[in-house]
């Protein structure tokens, strides 16, 4: 009985894990197609928050600022606007990023 058990649980994870393998598979390829406007974020934010001219303490908090900042940007901003859209050939619910080739 213990025998069977095992081997059904083994069965059972090891058709969990393909089956999630394939899934992440067939996700949304957003990086891709929005990596325009992820560079354009990041450049922007590069552009405003210039921590070339601070030093010590001050420094590390500019960085850690233009850190959360990039993260902010393309994660909650764009990518999760991505992640919406029921369709998998554009980056953003209008389609103003990118389209699919």
């Amino acid at each position: 009985m213990n025998m069977k058990r095992a081997l059904l649980v083994s069965l059972v994870l090891l058709l969990e894990t393909l089956v999630m393998r394939q899934a992440e598979a067939r996700g949304k390829p957003c990086r891709r197609l929005c990596h325009e406007a992820i560079r354009s974020c990041v450049g922007e934010v590069r552009a405003t928050m210039s921590c070339s001219g601070l030093r010590g303490a001050a420094r590390l908090d500019c960085r850690h600022a233009r850190r959360n900042a990039i993260h902010e940007c393309t994660r909650r901003a764009i990518l999760q606007t991505c992640y919406a859209r029921p369709t998998l050939g554009t980056c953003s619910p209008s389609g103003a990023f990118i389209d699919a080739e």
